[in-house]
């Protein structure tokens, strides 16, 4: 049976009963908030310890070929190089993604308070592990390279430094001929 809008009883009624759905909706959306809240939390944290886990392997790796033997390159075909370049490419762009969605997450008006500052202090945190992933990405490549330079050189293969442009010619010059 519907309300009687014409006494004050009904009206009384059906403005609680109006009151009450808008309460429970607002409830229902704060619900859903806490629980997006509560996924994106949970799955920056994730991804925060499994980019732990490879910086702690990129900084292994980087310390291996540091102390290796200079008996060979450690990438003579360069793949290595290729790879890690690819990597960092990568990294550049999950970086420019995740300011992205921090800054979304800091202009969302549903996001205050508590909410929002648990959501960007784990994008922050996110973001500075990409940062130094990056960074240990960079140390190993030049690790890479400068030992593999290393070699080359107390294996004879770079025999001179060059002043100029012309001595790298006349060098070059000299190979051909050989």
């Amino acid at each position: 049976m519907k309300p009687s809008t014409s006494s004050p009883f009904g009206t009384r009624i059906g403005r609680t009963a109006a009151e009450v759905g808008d309460a429970s909706a607002d409830l229902l959306e704060s619900a859903g908030i806490l629980d997006a809240v509560e996924v994106t939390i949970d799955s920056l944290q994730a991804e925060e310890r499994h980019m732990e886990n490879v910086c702690d392997m990129l900084a292994y790796h980087r310390e291996r070929v540091t102390k290796k033997q200079l008996d060979q390159p450690r990438d003579p075909d360069d793949e290595a190089e290729e790879a890690l370049q690819r990597a960092q490419t990568a990294l550049r762009e999950a970086y420019r993604k995740l300011t992205e969605k921090r800054a979304h997450a800091v202009a969302d008006g549903r996001l205050a308070g508590e909410k929002e500052d648990a959501i960007v202090a784990s994008y922050d945190l996110v973001i500075k592990t990409a940062e130094r992933m990056h960074d240990l990405t960079e140390d190993l490549r030049a690790a890479i390279r400068e030992h593999d330079a290393e070699v080359d050189k107390l294996n004879g293969r770079v025999s001179q430094r060059f002043t100029s442009a012309e001595d790298i010619v006349a060098s070059l010059d000299e190979d051909l001929a050989s």
